[in-house]
């Protein structure tokens, strides 16, 4: 039924023009992934040790037997052996290993699991289990797509706690409001599998996303022709890939954050749960979390914002 009077709400039309049309539209990274395992039932899943925590909430929830696998310095998984119903999960880091995750689905087939946060514009295939998500992108307060065989044929229900609070007061200009209210939101996503929001989806539909993949792949580029002569990763960006950030990995080592603060360069970690995590065999995926930096490539920024960041870093490379 139509409500029909009182106050207007947000003026949004919904265009139906969804990137990931044939997926499951979910709400989290961690809602697809608490899916999948409750289809799959892994006796034991292998993930990276280099994760965020989120990545290993849903496993507990469902009671998921898991252990950690190591990384080649070029982030290629150092291949575990798996045993009959063990599944691997590998991440598609910052949208640059496509031609290894290629390799991976010759290997694993359905058992590979795609975690592929940073590859929002890499198509889904229902042949293999992949998920991404759309906050890390644009300015919408939940969204998720999952793809995968044998997926639930019944649509569950829409997620109604969103929250746009941070994004307006940020676009606003009230910088620290909104990161305080971001990171109260953050602290209330969980792991229900939950339809995405109706707000989300006709957000999204307005998202023109030809001109966001062009923008992160000119950024990127530019990034990588001023930077990668000081960087210890060599990034070959192949035609088709849309980075999800250009990873710095500084020669000189670690670079204090609290410089680039102090500039309005806002570079998070990736993942700070990494570096504080026991393990004893991780080393490099520690010093990875540590010392890289994930420079924005997004569609917010072009060559005229992001010169004084390329600036400052060519700076401390001299020093």
């Amino acid at each position: 039924m139509v409500n029909l009077g009182g106050f207007f709400e947000l003026e949004l039309v919904n265009k139906k023009q969804a990137y990931h049309a044939n997926a499951m539209a979910l709400t989290t990274g961690r809602s697809c992934l608490h899916q999948i395992v409750k289809l799959v039932r892994p006796k034991c899943l292998y993930i990276p040790f280099y994760c965020c925590n989120a990545l290993i909430s849903p496993l507990l929830e469902a009671q998921i037997n898991f252990k950690f696998y190591g990384l080649e310095k070029n982030l290629d998984p150092i291949l575990p052996q798996l045993e009959e119903g063990d599944y691997l999960l590998y991440t598609d880091f910052f949208g640059l290993k496509n031609k290894q995750v290629e390799k991976l689905k010759k290997t694993y087939g359905q058992r590979l699991i795609l975690d592929r946060t940073h590859a929002f514009f890499q198509q889904t295939n229902s042949e293999y289990w992949s998920f991404t998500v759309c906050r890390k992108y644009y300015g919408v307060p939940d969204g998720a797509y999952l793809d995968g065989p044998n997926l639930p044929k019944e649509k569950p229900q829409r997620n109604h706690n969103v929250r746009v609070d941070f994004s307006v007061n940020r676009l606003l200009g009230k910088q620290q409001l909104a990161f305080q209210q971001y990171q109260a939101f953050e602290a209330e996503l969980n792991n229900d599998i939950l339809g995405m929001s109706l707000l989300t989806e006709m957000l999204l539909s307005n998202v023109d996303y030809e001109f966001v993949a062009n923008k992160r792949k000119a950024n990127f580029d530019y990034l990588n022709e001023r930077l990668a002569v000081n960087n210890k990763w060599d990034w070959s960006r192949a035609h088709e890939a849309v980075p999800f950030c250009y990873p710095y990995w500084p020669e000189l080592g670690k670079i204090n954050r609290s410089e680039l603060y102090q500039r309005n360069f806002f570079i998070p970690t990736y993942w700070a749960d990494t570096a504080n995590r026991e393990g004893s065999d991780f080393d490099l995926e520690k010093t990875i979390s540590s010392e890289m930096l994930p420079l924005p490539v997004d569609h917010r920024y072009g060559i005229k914002e992001l010169e004084p960041l390329v600036e400052f870093l060519l700076e401390k490379a001299s020093l």
